[in-house]
């Protein structure tokens, strides 16, 4: 994911994991605990998810995460 569609600055690797039955089309993304932390808030970043078979790369889904801060103590 990416604080934009061009952005070369902020870039973080979400982890990927497909269900136990890759038929069912379920992908999990997700970030740590500490990555989440790490993540400029409030903000808005954008991300897509691609799927490569040999040569071939197709972006499956793709959309836009917003980051709120929480509330302190």
């Amino acid at each position: 994911m990416a604080k934009g569609y061009s952005s070369t600055r902020t870039r973080v690797a979400m982890t990927t994991t497909i269900a136990s039955d890759p038929a069912t089309g379920v992908v999990t993304l997700s970030l740590t605990a500490t990555e989440t932390a790490a993540l400029d808030a409030p903000a808005r970043y954008v991300y897509d998810l691609e799927v490569t078979t040999g040569a071939s790369v197709t972006r499956v889904i793709e959309g836009i995460i917003n980051v709120r801060p929480n509330v302190t103590t």
